[in-house]
């Protein structure tokens, strides 16, 4: 029979076996979760996708009308590259018949492919992004700025850079100068940013934070001479912007999404006419409200949505390409969904 003194021994040991081991599975399980190292190392590299077809809806496949959206395809993405997900911004154009996109990560990554198609590449967004903090490439929102250039959003570190082509040095731009008078909280930054011309004029943008006890959000329309017209916009109740787009006609809209820890991700997609964007407003910030036309949560496909562009199609359709930020987590994934606007 073991003696007191024996079973005192065998308790100590198994709790300094606990204690040895509790840590251990804390890495291990934040590893699970949070599963990335060293995000700004490497050089641009093709890669393989993994293309994996969706349904809207995975209990009626048939069933593809969602609001004033008809779902055309849709795939989980990912790729054997520690550097793959994140991604926080997106535009799309026609190159024959196929949507090509390029997305951008808020760990300071570009992505180049085609809708459907597993052939991608990878680039780094700066050349100089390995000597620099992660936080300086924490992009999220994207524009094209002059013919294969882009802008971009930054936030922590608040500014908006150009680059004149995927792979180039990138500049501040100016525009950087106006929103550092945004009063922009570190992790509020411009959400979602477009051109409200098809000619690249004035600049419309939306700050993820700063929301008001009226539950609105601080705007700004940048005109080409720096001028700046402050507005406040209203997002659905519980919504937040990801990422905005222009149409032809000079409509906005606007993705939005939420999250709980009930009712997982959901996203809403708002319209906003161009006539919200009186140039002879009254003094104060005009209210920006739009008109929900699609609302997409679960069982339907959906994850953190956070990237928005609009191609017009040969046919004159409009198609809507989005994509999803998996904030580099296991748990979440990376969809592109595509859909017709009706």
């Amino acid at each position: 029979m073991a003696t007191n003194k024996q079973n005192t021994m065998a308790l100590i040991l198994h709790r300094r076996i606990v204690w040895i081991c509790l840590p251990l599975l804390c890495v291990f399980l934040l590893n699970l979760l949070y599963p990335r190292v060293d995000l700004l190392a490497g050089t641009a590299r093709a890669i393989e996708l993994s293309v994996k077809a969706i349904p809207l809806d995975p209990d009626n496949p048939h069933n593809t009308n969602v609001g004033g959206l008809r779902y055309i395809e849709g795939y989980q993405l990912d790729a054997d590259d520690f550097r793959f997900g994140g991604w926080s911004g997106l535009r799309a154009h026609l190159i024959g018949d196929d949507i090509q996109y390029t997305a951008i990560s808020d760990a300071g990554w570009w992505l180049r492919g085609i809708v459907g198609k597993a052939q991608a590449k990878l680039h780094p967004f700066d050349p100089k992004a390995a000597q620099v903090h992660k936080s300086d490439y924490d992009s999220e929102s994207l524009i094209r700025f002059g013919q294969q250039g882009f802008l971009v959003a930054f936030e922590q570190n608040h500014r908006i850079q150009s680059v004149s082509r995927i792979g180039a040095l990138s500049q501040r731009h100016p525009f950087s100068d106006i929103i550092s008078g945004f009063g922009l909280s570190k992790n509020g930054g411009i959400e979602a940013m477009t051109w409200l011309t098809p000619q690249r004029g004035s600049l419309f943008m939306i700050a993820e934070k700063g929301q008001d006890s009226a539950s609105t959000l601080p705007a700004w329309v940048l005109g080409t001479d720096m001028s700046v017209t402050k507005y406040r916009f209203k997002p659905p109740h519980n919504y937040a912007p990801t990422d905005a787009v222009t149409l032809d006609n000079g409509t906005v809209l606007i993705l939005t999404r939420r999250y709980t820890v009930i009712d997982g991700v959901s996203m809403k997609l708002v319209k906003l006419p161009s006539s919200a964007f009186n140039k002879n407003q009254p003094v104060g910030d005009t209210l920006l409200v739009g008109g929900v036309i699609a609302s997409i949560k679960p069982p339907l496909n959906i994850d953190n949505m956070e990237g928005l562009d609009a191609v017009r199609m040969p046919d004159g359709s409009i198609r809507l390409i989005m994509i999803s930020d998996d904030n580099f987590r296991n748990l979440q994934r990376t969809l592109m969904l595509v859909f017709e606007l009706t």
